[in-house]
């Protein structure tokens, strides 16, 4: 079964593949039918966790660990240039149009409803900073409107 103690567990964990590329499990501990996982991103390869990788303990029954990766930690291994590749940008684009050169960015990858940053860049440095005018949406793609967003 995947529950086994061991190193990086992917078969049997539904949508390990949702925290990213390097998204992997570990069982730490099991007792009376509660299971405490860890999820981390295994950086090296190695499929063992270091110090100085991301991780999350979680502790529960079996059945509801499976679906942590799908539901909660999606996106927690996405290294900047998968986060790069969010989905709607082109819906972002248009939705932006008469918005007096706002910029973009996705501040949280979701393969359905993404959360997007459209800011107004007043130090021309293409990021956002403290103090600059923004609004954030979480939306699916067809839904996402900053038609009342002016700079």
């Amino acid at each position: 079964m995947w529950y086994k103690s061991g190193p990086a567990l992917k078969n049997g964990v539904k949508g390990i593949a949702k925290l990213g590329k390097s998204g992997a499990t570990e069982c730490l501990h099991e007792f009376n039918n509660q299971f405490t996982i860890r999820f981390f991103c295994d950086e090296n390869g190695d499929g063992v966790h270091n110090d100085n990788e991301k991780n999350d303990d979680r502790i529960g029954p079996c059945n509801k660990l499976k679906k942590l990766p799908k539901k909660k930690l999606a996106g927690m291994c996405r290294s900047n240039d998968e986060m790069a590749a969010c989905p709607c940008e082109a819906h972002v684009q248009k939705a932006l149009k008469g918005s007096n050169g706002a910029k973009y960015t996705c501040t949280k990858f979701s393969a359905k409803t993404p959360t997007w940053r459209v800011f107004c860049d007043n130090d021309k440095n293409d990021k956002f900073d403290q103090g600059e005018l923004f609004a954030d949406q979480r939306r699916k793609c067809r839904k996402i409107n900053f038609a009342h967003f002016k700079c």
